[in-house]
């Protein structure tokens, strides 16, 4: 790994860090206690952060020079396509409980008031594709990711992110496991959280 890696690695674990720390249950009520009813905005604020730090991180990966390691070549290609389609699918999937509105942060604005559930009735939801995972679109966001070329930036980038998807998740979860209480801890015991192991190994009984 040469020297212009180890800044990319860097910065990337400097961004993870930051919105780790931004979306952290601790942080967001130390903020409430600052800007009161203004916190509907911090969603939306929050997005807007990390979409515009990460571009120049994306745009200085794009321009190292790259190592390839794997390309989706051949008959993996049908592979590859099977994946993407996948992670479509599970998107989809996930919109149709998730209220999209409210994920990029702008039905708190609307209707002025906060809550950590992503579903379109503030409540806890596990129908449909979160009877499988109770977090679908990052699901989808981790197999998209993997479905692509691995060269030296790529991997890296794909490590980090990754290892970032568990973090942030696991934080999400701390803060949903606060305003659900034991339904929500019952409903951890139930799905997997990304990939759908439990409902693979209850399909797997069956047989």
């Amino acid at each position: 790994m040469d020297k212009n890696h180890i800044i990319l690695v860097i910065f990337l674990i400097l961004w993870c860090i930051i919105h780790s720390v931004m979306i952290d249950n601790k942080f967001i009520k130390y903020i409430e206690k600052k800007i009161k009813s203004n916190i509907r905005y911090y969603r939306i604020f929050y997005n807007i952060t990390a979409i515009i730090s990460l571009i120049p991180v994306m745009i200085f990966a794009h321009l190292l020079p790259k190592i390839i390691y794997f390309q989706w070549n051949g008959y993996f290609i049908i592979l590859q396509v099977f994946f993407i389609l996948i992670s479509l699918v599970i998107f989809v999937a996930g919109s149709r409980n998730y209220d999209f509105l409210q994920f990029i942060g702008i039905q708190q604005i609307i209707n002025k008031s906060v809550h950590k559930s992503l579903s379109k009735s503030g409540k806890l939801n596990t129908d449909g594709i979160l009877n499988l995972t109770r977090h679908p679109w990052y699901t989808a966001f981790f197999i998209l990711l993997w479905a692509r070329e691995l060269n030296s930036t790529s991997l890296l980038v794909n490590i980090i992110f990754s290892i970032y998807l568990v973090v942030g998740t696991y934080l999400e979860e701390e803060k949903l496991k606060i305003e659900f209480g034991e339904s929500y801890v019952k409903y951890q015991k139930e799905v997997s959280m990304l990939l759908p192991i439990k409902w693979i190994k209850s399909i797997l009984k069956d047989f």
